[in-house]
Formats: structure tokens, sequence, C-alpha cells
């Protein structure tokens, strides 16, 4: 009999009957899993697991209305503990893309053999990020930089403060887009093929984030229908969005903003609403939301925050220098994470001990 204690649970949606008994079968066959449920539509999958959230939902990315995409974006905000994997029908580099913004872990098609699938799930179970290996990909690489290029574009020409590519990533992705292999990426600069994926891993991450901070008025109609659908009320979402004013989470910790920095902000009349979205824009930003406060609060004494567009364009030189190092000291301290696991299973597997 299997036990429950260590099982992943896990979730199947597709509208297909054939594909989806057979992926239930399979992974049922898995000791570790406990497939709790499946469903033919989009709607009645987050029915169910909005009652009992599973740690690992995969489902299609294009079989229903709202997508697979839309889907996995509105679990992004509501149920964070939920991964995603989403299968696509046959490869397409669009659907990559869309699916790596809307927060899933992976993105695969349905051609892909079981082995593969195992070990896809065995990744994104332990936390990693498979779907940012399709940054190798030239043309996926080509549509982002392509993508980025226009959304600076625009964003220089209203003054509005973004989460945007660091050099080194622009750069990795242009010669990727280039055809230039992970093995040659990595003696061009001159570092491990680990650490050219870390970087991969970072991008796909920043990619989501830019898709959130950007969210467009389809999208928020979108999720404001999928919670209509499942039943959360306007008043229940109003709630939610109040609280959200506030309260942060980094993983599982609870992050609160002190109303008074709240307020040292606020006073300027028509930027509450641009601050609050610098302080939504990425979770690593919101340790150091006081000490950004008393800048702003100095450079309004200074004079040298006259207008909204002098407000937004010093607020856009922090969050970029910000945005920067925090991108450096992450992939350090995955480095050295790395090696120390690496040190760790050598000595397991040798005859050393320690006295």
């Amino acid at each position: 009999m299997k036990q429950k204690v260590d099982q992943v649970r896990i979730y199947i949606t597709d509208s297909e009957a054939v594909y989806r008994k057979g992926i239930r079968w399979a992974l049922s066959e898995i000791e570790s899993f406990d497939v709790i449920g499946e469903a033919t539509t989009n709607i009645e999958t987050l029915e169910s697991i909005i009652k009992t959230p599973p740690e690992l939902l995969i489902m299609n990315t294009n079989h229903d209305k709202p997508s697979g995409v839309d889907i996995t974006r509105y679990i992004i905000h509501k149920l964070p503990n939920v991964k995603v994997i989403l299968m696509m029908d046959e490869y397409h580099t669009e659907h990559v893309i869309r699916a790596m913004k809307s927060g899933a872990k992976a993105c695969v098609s349905k051609s892909i053999d079981l082995d593969s699938l195992l070990i896809i799930i065995s990744q994104v179970i332990h936390d990693e990020l498979p779907i940012g290996h399709y940054l190798l990909k030239p043309k996926v690489a080509e549509y982002i930089l392509k993508e980025n290029e226009v959304s600076n574009q625009i964003t220089d020409e209203i003054g509005k403060p973004r989460i945007k590519l660091v050099q080194s990533e622009e750069m990795i992705l242009t010669k990727i887009r280039d055809d230039i292999s992970l093995t040659d990426l990595a003696t061009r600069f001159g570092v491990s093929e680990e650490i050219i994926t870390d970087y991969l891993d970072e991008i796909a991450e920043k990619l989501l984030k830019i898709e959130h901070y950007n969210e467009t008025l389809e999208q928020k109609y979108i999720s404001n229908l999928i919670s209509r659908k499942i039943g959360i009320t306007a008043g229940e979402q109003n709630k939610e969005l109040s609280s959200q004013k506030r309260v942060f989470h980094r993983g599982e910790n609870e992050i609160r903003i002190p109303d008074e920095v709240l307020r040292q902000v606020d006073v300027w009349s028509g930027l509450e609403e641009e601050t609050k979205q610098i302080y939504k824009q990425s979770p690593e930003l919101n340790e150091p939301v006081k000490d950004i406060s008393e800048v702003i609060e100095l450079a309004r004494k200074a004079g040298r925050l006259s207008s909204i567009q002098d407000f937004n364009q010093f607020i856009m030189s922090i969050t970029e220098g910000l945005m920067t190092e925090i991108d450096r000291k992450r992939r350090i301290l995955r480095r050295i994470k790395k090696a120390i696991e690496v040190e760790t299973a050598l000595v397991k597997d040798s005859d050393i001990t320690w006295n």
C-alpha cells in the first residue's frame, strides 16, 4: 500500500480523455506520486484545487477558455505553492514564451516520452526551472530581445519605472540568437555551462516579473472573469487587494510595510498608485523599502522631484541599480549553494570521515 506522507500530490487537466488517463495511469504507478484528481475543463480544475491544492498541476496550454496560460497566471497569484507544467499539443515558440511569462515551471510537448517527463517533474518538484532551457533556442532568444527593445522604447517615452534585462543578460540572448551553443557560450564568457544556465533561469524569472508589472487590461479582465466563474465575489477580491497593499510574501515569511512608510510616499498627490506599483514589482525590493522612502523624501526636500516625470526618473534609477545588484548577488549565492552540494555529495560517496 502506498505511503501518503511523502507523496507528491498531482492534478491533471486535458480535454483529451485518452491522453489524460494515460498520464494519470503512468504517474499513479510511481510510488512517490499521488494523483489526486483530473478534469476536462480549466474552471473545473480551479474549483477542485482551490479546495484541495496539489503540489503539481499538469495542464494543456490551449484546450479551453480561459486558456492554460491564463489559469497559470491566476494560480501564481492565488495559489503560489502550486507548481504548473503546461503541455503543448505540438511545439510553438509563442506558446513557450507565453508559458514562461505566465509562471509555469516547465512547458513540454505531448510527444515527450515518459522518462523525460519524469525528469522534468522531478526538476520542478525540486524548485528548478526547466522552462528556462528554452532560452537556448535562437528563435526564443530573438523574440525576447525584440520584445525587450520595444518595451524599453515605450517606457523611456512615458517615463514609467520598469524592470528590465541587464546588459549581461541581453548579451547572452544576443549570442544565442546568433545560434551559439551553450558550450561555446561558456567558453566565450570564460565561465562554466552551469553559470550560463543560472543566467537563463534568472532571465526566465525576470520575464515573469516584467509580465506581472506590465499587466494589461485584458489580463486583469480575464483574472476577474475567472474569479467570477469559480465564485469569488468582487468584495472578496477587493478585500484581498486591500491587504496586498501592505503585506508581501517572501516564501513562507510575511513582510509588512509600516503605515508610516507608505504615508511618507503617499503625500504627493497622484503618486500613490505609481509608488505601490514600485513596491509590488519585485519581492526583492520589499526589504529596503524604508530606505527607498527616506531617499525619496530627501530628494523631495532638495527640490529634485518637482514633477511626476522627475519622480518617475528618480525611482527608475534606484530600481535599476537595485535590480542589477540583486541579480549579481543571487548568482553568487546560487554558485556557492551548488558548490556546497557538490562537495557534500563527494564526501557522502567517499570514505572520508571528519575527526
